[in-house]
């Protein structure tokens, strides 16, 4: 595998570091578009005692199957060897926008295309790195062989937010820690019996009683909304009033009102693929908290032969990506992505 640094200029004015990685030869390239947040291109975790590059996955599957991959820094984002492992230049930083980001990633594909010629190009985006990279493929601006998209956002990223923050993201994570994901709600007999031991990790000493807040003898949805809506209308109240404060204090990682403004602006997936005739290849978890699963479906109902939808079982958003980390096993999600590239 071979691997060279280099940078293009963004629109910002600023340095937009990316890492090459490819095969002796290749005439495909994975271009992995980030998400909300700081990233970097080798985007470094810590789980545990492991420390570990989420791309080093990536890159060594497609090398090795003779596609090259890239990845990138966001602007004003640096690599650090500490803890978050990344460091930022807020004032830099700060300049991201969705259209900014499309924008470089635009010239970024131009440049590539200028020294490897027409080599195909897939946009790789996980929840609403998806959404950025369908903006690409939709302004036509770039030539685009396909798209893969996990963790699938069909529709708007505020719907998304508010679907999450209406109690199904946390709802989601509570049933697959009892094990009842198909039952679709929590008996009193499941909260007792708590067979995968998380009860506590999650409700410490509460009583069944105290989380059924309807009293209807299960735990649902309408227990959990009123835990996690009000924190959904303060976000978007500090996103309307630039709120950064509110923002940087509430938010694990940093994002910008002007960043989600933006985001809300544009157009849901469920607009634009129905629209693009390149291949598109939908994988999405059973138990993806992130984006609903009912958007795959309506993909599904379309019937476009160029849109081809997976969903897996006991997967998670990331489609148990950490399975390789934790066991060193790709998982079945990961390993159905790698050849849907491979033989496309």
């Amino acid at each position: 595998m071979n691997s060279k640094l280099n940078y293009i200029k963004s629109i910002t004015g600023d340095i937009l570091k990316y890492q090459f990685s490819y095969p002796g030869e290749f005439k495909k390239l994975v271009i992995y578009v980030n998400g909300a947040g700081p990233n970097t291109y080798n985007n470094t975790h810590q789980l545990g005692n492991k420390i570990f590059n989420y791309h080093d996955l990536f890159k060594t599957e497609f090398n090795k199957r003779g596609i090259s991959y890239l990845s990138y820094n966001n602007v004003g984002v640096e690599i650090s060897d500490e803890a978050p492992f990344y460091k930022l230049d807020e004032k830099v930083y700060n300049k991201n926008t969705p259209s900014s980001v499309i924008t470089d990633l635009e010239n970024l594909i131009k440049e590539i295309q200028k020294e490897y010629g027409e080599i195909s190009i897939y946009l790789l985006g996980f929840s609403d790195g998806g959404i950025i990279a369908s903006q690409i493929a939709d302004r036509k601006n770039v030539k685009i062989a396909g798209l893969i998209l996990a963790s699938y956002c069909h529709n708007n990223l505020k719907d998304i937010l508010e679907w999450q923050f209406g109690g199904n993201a946390l709802f989601i994570n509570w049933l697959n820690a009892f094990g009842v994901f198909e039952k679709g709600f929590i008996s009193k007999e499941d909260f007792l019996l708590d067979k995968k031991k998380l009860k506590i990790s999650i409700f410490g000493n509460a009583n069944f009683e105290d989380i059924d807040i309807n009293q209807d003898g299960k735990i649902t949805i309408e227990d959990v909304k009123p835990l996690t809506y009000p924190y959904y209308l303060e976000l978007i109240n500090a996103i309307n009033t630039n709120d950064e404060q509110w923002l940087t204090k509430n938010l694990p990682i940093k994002i910008t009102s002007r960043w989600y403004q933006e985001m809300f602006r544009l157009k849901a997936n469920k607009d634009i693929l129905p629209k693009l005739d390149i291949p598109i290849y939908v994988l999405h978890g059973e138990l993806d908290s992130n984006c609903p699963v009912s958007g795959v479906k309506d993909l599904e109902k379309l019937n476009k032969t160029n849109i081809k939808t997976y969903i897996f079982k006991d997967h998670d958003p990331d489609l148990n990506y950490l399975k390789y980390i934790v066991e060193g096993k790709i998982s079945t999600g990961l390993s159905v992505l790698f050849k849907l590239v491979s033989s496309s």
